[in-house]
């Protein structure tokens, strides 16, 4: 295992090598993830093996990570815990997707060099569900519910009462 993450790697090369990498990211040092975040604190821990199953080289092990998402039915931040295995099958274009099993998803390498950084953050990106939401109710859901409780128990009086009373009077 390396000490040193670097900075660009080639998969095929650390494969064949059957290198292996754990360390850990800023959040804030991941571009792309941090426009989909709420708040950019925190890190990325990940436990990367690169290998051969074959001829066919392969990424696999674990990205853990605690990021904060926007809840689309509130608008507050929520934490959203990450917890991925990674089983990459390396090809150089869609064709060869028959190449991977069904256990392997497809990593296209469509350069010699890559940033291993992306290799995490792309992972980490396909993990943030489409529409956060909590899992309990929203504060906002909780106070909806409460109001509309509170308008039941008080009976508004209708606008339209007034014309009860002029009817009564024959007006």
């Amino acid at each position: 295992m390396l000490d040193r993450i670097p900075e660009y790697v080639n998969p095929l090369s650390l494969a064949d090598k059957r290198r292996e990498f754990k360390g850990e990211f800023s959040l804030l040092s991941m571009q792309r993830l941090s426009g989909l975040l709420a708040n950019c604190e925190g890190r990325v821990q990940f436990h990367l093996f690169f290998s051969k199953q074959g001829k066919l080289a392969t990424i696999t092990g674990e990205i853990e990570a605690e990021v904060y998402l926007e809840c689309q039915n509130c608008l507050e931040p929520m934490l959203h815990d990450i917890r991925k295995t990674v089983q990459l099958g390396i090809i150089n274009s869609i064709e060869e997707m028959g190449k991977l099993g069904d256990h392997l998803e497809p990593f296209v390498q469509s350069e010699d060099k890559i940033a291993f950084r992306e290799i995490v953050e792309d992972e980490i990106i396909l993990s943030i569900p489409d529409v956060p939401k909590h899992t309990e109710l929203c504060l906002e859901q909780i106070l909806g519910k409460a109001e509309n409780e509170l308008e039941k128990g008080v009976q508004k009086e209708s606008p339209f009462s007034i014309l009860k009373d002029l009817k009564k009077t024959g007006v």
